[in-house]
């Protein structure tokens, strides 16, 4: 503190000087007179005294009874926005406003009963500013004791006003997002109990915030999860990590669950000490409710694809199971019943057999491609090597009906994509071609050209059928929709081909497009990319069976021996029939029969239908059967009416190394019995 010594005797020392050079920090000495500064003369003291008023930094004023100013510093004029000779002589009062007014009134009354007072007053300086500032009044006497006055010292505290002001707007502003947000604000102690709690607590949990404050947040968890809540928060606390958005239950007041997720940071103070947590608790009750159901949903749409996968499996083989025995003692009898007058009736079975296979086929592959079962498998391979065997294949039926395949504009193409989806859809195409088809030529070409900054490889089937109208073209797509509907169509079919056909190019990320006109063709264009991309690959899902190949030549004597294993006569017989000239088969009906048939004889290959009836299946007569001496590698061919992707995937991994789907044909399960065969070596075990 600053030191002033003044000479003389305290009492001639005015009060109002006393008190602004206490307020300035100065500490007064009063010498007594004798002393070097109580030899200074009146008026050199009472310079000092002018220099001290004049230069302290505090606005130093007098009153008279009515509020009029009779004397200003240079300080109180500043505050005050007017020179001495203006601010002289002007009331206090017209600074300001009407409850202000009433401020100084009372302040008035207090003085004049001999009281100081010290309180915040707001003016209204002339130049329109307003200011804030702190008026220390001392009252003033003359000798009788009257009052006369008011000596004041003016502190302007604007400046902190302002950034009060700023404060507390900044406080209401967070006070207000606080309680509008609809997480629970909160603060905890480092004794972890509730020193702080927002208003929307009383909405989530029920609780008020003053039934909280004070309290643990493991007091309102459910008991069974506090501990585990309690290990948890250990290990964030001790390390001072933030929380994010951990999980919890509350017990609401009402007593159902509420689930939260907490979040928060520490809280330290400027020495660094540790105050605790502050963050905030979100509902997520909905989201959990939601989630919870999808799970359910999810569930149950599992278990429905379960059941539909089931029931199209056992739909499958149920079908394929008697068709087999149709389409193939048709195609026998038709061999057989050459110029009779029942050539025709067989030739008839036949056709029918096929048709509903085909149609089948078609249902049970559109169930694959909903069910998003359909996998991708790409490799590079020739186009021309993958379309001219599936374009022959329809030789015949072109023969019957007297219509001509032309192929020579087919170009050689290598692309990469996944050729078994390939073949799959131009057979679907070609299926319509033939159909609609009753004269004129099928053109099938195929190229490479670039579009749209991509290589394509374009295949373009086009016919001189009915041809399809326009307004047409996007119900062709549809499931199970037609041009010809009704009781009067033409054309038959299940009207579910160009809807395969469709949902293929999508998977091969290609495209299809359609020219065609009502009476004077079709024209289908298939674009596919020249290079699927290959960092994602897919496992193949479709087996339609191998492509007939050439019928083996008559084995010579010394047959190979093969066991079959099918509890179906009808289809034990016509296999044994289609394998009779090439090896000797021995037939038994159960899995018991076939182990005791392999114990006494040694058999080259295992034909095993999978559903035997009652007792042992077909997978575990195969892994029974590879128990035995010499057996461990035998191939175990697969011949079932489960062609569902799921059924041939475990077929395979459970046991039996090749795979047969029904119904089959005679050059398709020679073909399959002699790869089986040259795959082991061809030796006996």
């Amino acid at each position: 503190m600053k030191k002033f010594v003044i000479t003389g005797e305290s009492e001639t020392v005015p009060e109002k000087i006393i008190e602004s050079l206490h307020n300035e920090g100065f500490e007064l000495s009063i010498e007594q007179p004798g002393s070097a500064i109580s030899e200074m003369s009146n008026p050199h003291r009472e310079e000092l005294y002018r220099v001290i008023i004049e230069n302290t930094g505090e606005g130093l004023g007098l009153v008279d009874t009515q509020e009029v100013f009779t004397f200003a510093n240079p300080a109180a004029c500043a505050i005050f926005g007017l020179p001495e000779e203006t601010l002289t002589g002007k009331s206090l009062l017209s600074f300001l406003d009407p409850a202000s007014v009433k401020q100084i009134e009372q302040q008035s009354q207090i003085r004049k009963s001999g009281k100081k007072s010290i309180y915040e007053l707001k003016i209204n300086r002339p130049d329109g500013e307003k200011r804030w500032i702190i008026v220390t009044a001392t009252p003033q006497y003359d000798l009788q004791g009257i009052f006369i006055g008011t000596f004041g010292i003016f502190r302007d505290i604007t400046q902190r006003k302002l950034d009060e002001n700023k404060l507390l707007e900044s406080e209401k502003r967070l006070r207000q997002i606080v309680d509008l947000t609809n997480d629970w604000i909160w603060e905890i102690n480092p004794q972890w109990r509730y020193t702080f709690v927002s208003n929307q607590v009383t909405r989530i949990t029920g609780y008020t915030p003053e039934e909280m404050v004070g309290k643990t947040p493991f007091d309102f968890l459910f008991p069974e999860d506090v501990e585990k809540t309690v290990e948890e928060l250990k290990q964030i606390v001790h390390r001072y990590q933030p929380i994010t958005a951990m999980p919890a239950r509350v017990r609401h007041k009402e007593g159902h669950i509420v689930y939260v997720e907490t979040s928060g940071i520490p809280v330290f103070d400027q020495e660094g000490r540790y105050f605790g947590y502050r963050g905030a608790d979100r509902d997520v009750t909905l989201r959990k409710l939601y989630e919870q159901e999808l799970i359910v949903a999810k569930e149950k749409a599992e278990e429905s694809d379960r059941l539909k996968s089931s029931i199209l499996a056992n739909i499958s083989h149920e079908l394929r199971t008697p068709l087999n025995g149709i389409v193939g003692f048709a195609g026998i009898l038709r061999e057989e019943l050459r110029d009779t007058d029942y050539e025709g009736m067989a030739e008839n079975i036949q056709s029918s057999g096929n048709r509903l296979m085909a149609t089948l086929n078609s249902i049970i592959i559109l169930s694959q491609l909903e069910a998003h079962k359909v996998n991708v498998e790409v490799r590079e391979f020739s186009l021309t090597d993958c379309l001219l065997p599936v374009v022959h294949s329809y030789d015949a039926q072109v023969l019957e009906k007297k219509i001509r395949m032309d192929t020579s504009e087919v170009m050689p193409v290598r692309i990469t994509t996944d050729e078994h989806l390939l073949k799959q859809l131009l057979r679907q195409l070609l299926d319509n071609a033939v159909k609609f088809t009753d004269r004129g030529v099928i053109r099938i070409s195929s190229g490479a050209l670039v579009n749209e900054g991509m290589e394509w490889a374009v295949i373009r089937i086009t016919d001189t059928g009915i041809g399809i109208d326009r307004d047409y073209y996007e119900i062709i797509f549809q499931e199970f929709r037609q041009v010809s509907e009704g009781f009067g169509r033409k054309y038959q079919g299940s009207g579910i081909g160009l809807t395969i056909s469709k949902k293929i190019i999508d998977l091969l990320r290609g495209r299809i497009t359609l020219e065609s006109e009502a009476g004077k063709g079709s024209s289908f264009s298939v674009w596919l990319p020249m290079n699927y991309d290959k960092a994602t690959l897919y496992k193949e899902i479709f087996n339609t069976g191998s492509e007939i190949g050439e019928t083996m030549e008559t084995a010579s004597p010394g047959l190979p021996e093969l066991l079959l294993v099918e509890d179906n006569i009808v289809n034990a017989e016509l296999t044994a029939f289609f394998l009779h000239r090439n090896y000797t088969v021995d037939t038994a009906k159960d899995g018991l029969t076939a182990i005791e048939m392999a114990k006494s004889k040694k058999y080259v290959a295992i034909l095993m239908d999978i559903n035997l009836g009652f007792g042992m299946n077909g997978l575990e007569t195969a892994r029974e059967i590879r128990k035995m001496p010499g057996y461990s590698q035998i191939p175990v061919i697969a011949v079932t009416g489960y062609t569902m992707d799921e059924d041939r995937e475990r077929i395979l991994a459970e046991g039996c190394t090749h795979y047969v789907p029904k119904p089959f044909d005679k050059n398709s399960l020679l073909q399959a019995v002699s790869e089986a065969l040259s795959e082991s070596g061809g030796r006996e075990f």
